[in-house]
């Protein structure tokens, strides 16, 4: 029943990939190309399988053994996007601070909902995960694939993005993502 547990589906963005392509006639990629990438300039952003790629690909690991190169085209609109901190950052800035959404939109998303998520307690807006680091809410996502797991948030007030990428699969970013957030906050409460 609703607002009685949270699971995590990537399955709501296939679908929504399929409601793209259905309303507007063109390919998800052709449209996030056009829509997005290109009108907030992350040039350092590809759909994977669609698009050629800039540059090569950082090595990807599982426990420290390389791991099979993975064509995401699989995850198709659920995660086929290949991008690098800098364009993260800054997509997270035009996504929670800008015009891509509307005002009303930026508030829903950034509400907080407290669901239990199996045995734990998971702070989730609308797509967006909400976490508190000393004393200060950060909104983004985590992401992860074969070979490599991201953690990338924005705190408004002060404008910080982080995004923490690590290239392997059983890395775990959260921990360190916690401690760079504890002192980049006290570095900008200093200043």
């Amino acid at each position: 029943s609703p607002g009685d547990g949270f699971t995590y589906s990537n399955t709501n963005f296939y679908f929504l990939g399929l409601m793209l392509e259905s309303v507007t006639g063109k390919q998800v990629h052709e449209v996030l190309r056009d829509r997005l990438l290109d009108v907030y300039d992350l040039g350092d952003t590809f759909f994977e399988g669609a698009e050629p790629i800039d540059g090569g690909y950082v090595e990807g690991y599982l426990a420290g053994a390389p791991a099979p190169l993975t064509d995401m085209s699989w995850a198709w609109a659920a995660g086929a996007i290949v991008s690098d901190g800098s364009d993260l950052c800054a997509w997270l800035r035009e996504l929670y601070e800008g015009d891509v959404i509307s005002a009303e939109h930026q508030t829903f998303m950034m509400t907080r909902t407290s669901l239990w998520g199996g045995s734990t307690l998971v702070d989730y807006g609308a797509g967006t995960e909400i976490h508190t680091h000393s004393g200060r809410d950060v909104f983004g996502h985590t992401g992860s694939t074969v070979g490599g797991q991201c953690e990338i948030y924005l705190e408004p007030e002060s404008g910080v993005c982080v995004s923490l990428m690590a290239n392997d699969f059983f890395a775990t970013p959260k921990a360190a993502n916690a401690a760079l957030w504890t002192r980049v906050l006290q570095y900008v409460d200093s200043r």
